[in-house]
């Protein structure tokens, strides 16, 4: 089995959190939808909730956060797989 790589792409700053104006916040996405298509097997995986891990059936890639965060799990890069998600800034 090949060794998997972990990358987090954005963090969604949740509604009930308070916001501190003196802090710089970089993190201002809104998730709509957390989704990958892996380059290897076609499958399209979704993350739906927090901790809501997915792999796809060949097992290069993963995905996981559902609308808290993008995790992306991939064996050899990031050409491994195309990103589906839709995000709001």
């Amino acid at each position: 089995m090949a060794r998997l790589w972990d990358i987090n792409l954005t963090r969604n700053k949740g509604l009930d959190e308070e916001v501190d104006n003196n802090k710089d916040v970089d993190y201002m996405q809104i998730i709509i939808k957390n989704c990958i298509k892996c380059n290897n097997c076609g499958d399209v995986i979704e993350s739906t909730s927090v901790h809501d891990f997915k792999m796809c059936s060949c097992g290069r890639v993963g995905v996981d956060g559902g609308r808290e965060y993008l995790r992306r799990l991939f064996a050899d890069g990031q050409d491994d797989f195309e990103e589906l998600s839709v995000v709001q800034e």
